[in-house]
């Protein structure tokens, strides 16, 4: 049985849409000499597209960060996995030193290349991210110039 009463959940819907709406409505009573409010209420809009945009780029990104580290630590245990086999599949103790060495060396190099791709992900993500931003910034900046031009 839900514990949500219809009502509570409509006045909760309301709550949040009314300061949107309230703030329109405020704007359109009050006409402000000068100053555009069809184009200031577009320009808001705008921010907020592309702070939604930049959002999903970094929230992708992440998305794709996470599911890369757990394939690599897949793929890690299924290397030390084949790796231990091998060490004990071996009889001979002289071999066992090199082999170990050897996959010491991978194990390394294959931690490095891990870690620059994974940073690389991110620093890819964040430029996304940022570039979505900039743009608006950019253009926002843009727009008010032409505003202030024509005031």
């Amino acid at each position: 049985m839900s514990t949500s009463h219809p009502t509570t959940h409509h006045a909760r819907e309301t709550k949040e849409e009314a300061p949107i709406v309230n703030v329109q409505k405020l704007l359109e009573r009050f006409k402000l000499p000068g100053v555009d409010l069809p184009a200031l209420m577009d320009a808001q809009r705008k921010n907020v597209d592309a702070l939604r945009e930049a959002n999903q780029k970094a929230y992708t990104g992440a998305l794709a960060l996470a599911q890369r580290q757990a394939e690599i630590f897949e793929e890690t245990m299924h290397e030390w996995q084949t790796a231990a086999k091998e060490l004990t599949a071996k009889n001979p103790v002289e071999g066992i030193a090199t082999k170990q060495a050897d996959l010491a060396r991978k194990a390394i190099e294959n931690a490095l290349g891990n870690m620059r791709e994974l940073a690389d992900m991110a620093a890819k993500s964040q430029a996304e991210a940022y570039e979505v931003i900039g743009k608006r910034v950019k253009t926002g900046l843009q727009e008010f110039q032409s505003y202030m031009k024509r005031a």
